[in-house]
């Protein structure tokens, strides 16, 4: 047993080596940003001043810094563990596209059906309400919930069309392949391998991918989009199917905004299957989700884990 956990091959030390290369990235991850912002005339004094309470004026800059962070802690990490651990990179990450074209146009079709579903979860978890002994916890968690709606509310904000794209490619395209290809491409695979079970390794890495996020009122929808993007990186036995499927939910959001400035947690959107109005349209919801997931396991029948 002993020998085994030691072995360079097991998932234990594997779990190690990509911590590892998380924790390294991270660190130069916090040294480009030093750079970046002494290029911006901000000094270390002022940093973390202008991260928790940004003025307009400081915008660009945390759009930058939010591409750097995704880079360096998601993406390179993803991309040099299969190397470290001596793995072919296209097998291990499964970076080769599906050959079954109606998948690509079921997976954002699911992701738009579920809208109703997440938004009802998301009411649900909004009313969590912790024990008084924990009123510690949970006015943290509510602080860290108020600072990243506050910050993704500015980085949202846009005028014009190009900003548009900026936020699809800094808040959609990007997140979507970075964070897929670490989450999973390599953790979901090493938690399969140390529980000896898809489902398990699955659903463990969607609480890491959901907690990750540190917004703790919308866990539970973020939850069930990670046991999504997993089950459909196992299906497909590809990386881009999980990675189009985050892409899309992302891309709703932004879009949303877009239309709907400031009112994103006000607008009749966000309350669509939330409310005992649209309780039809919930239940519809599930019944069209659940029949286009089904469909999407069929399909992926040849390239399916077993």
């Amino acid at each position: 047993m002993m020998k085994r956990l030691i072995s360079p091959s097991s998932p234990f030390i594997h779990l190690l080596v990509l911590l590892l290369l998380i924790a390294l990235m991270t660190l130069i991850s916090s040294i480009v940003m030093m750079l970046i912002a002494n290029l911006f005339g901000i000094s270390m004094g002022q940093l973390p001043q202008v991260i928790n309470n940004p003025d307009e004026s400081d915008i660009l800059f945390l759009k930058i810094l939010q591409a750097v962070q995704t880079i360096f802690m998601f993406l390179v990490p993803a991309l040099l563990f299969p190397f470290v651990i001596k793995h072919n990179f296209t097998r291990y990450l499964q970076v080769e596209i599906t050959r079954q074209r109606i998948l690509w146009v079921l997976t954002p079709l699911f992701i738009i059906s579920m809208i109703p579903v997440i938004n009802w979860l998301a009411a649900l978890n909004s009313q969590m309400d912790l024990p008084a002994s924990l009123d510690g916890i949970e006015k943290w968690m509510a602080d860290k919930e108020k600072y990243a709606t506050n910050l993704l509310d500015k980085l949202l904000r846009t005028d014009n069309t190009a900003q548009l794209v900026g936020n699809i490619l800094l808040i959609a395209v990007l997140p979507a392949i970075a964070e897929e290809f670490l989450f999973r491409g390599a953790l979901q695979r090493v938690f399969i391998r140390l529980t000896n079970n898809i489902h398990a390794g699955i659903i463990v890495t969607a609480i890491v991918f959901s907690a990750i996020h540190m917004q703790f009122f919308g866990f539970v929808p973020r939850f069930l989009l990670g046991l999504v993007f997993g089950y459909f990186m196992i299906w497909t036995g590809s990386i881009w199917l999980p990675v189009l499927a985050h892409f899309t939910n992302n891309f709703l959001g932004v879009l949303y905004y877009h239309f709907y400035q400031g009112e994103i947690h006000e607008g009749y959107f966000d309350t669509i299957g939330a409310t005992n109005e649209t309780i039809p349209i919930l239940i519809l919801s599930f019944l069209v989700s659940g029949f286009i997931m089904y469909v999407i396991y069929q399909k992926s029948e040849p390239f399916r884990v077993r």
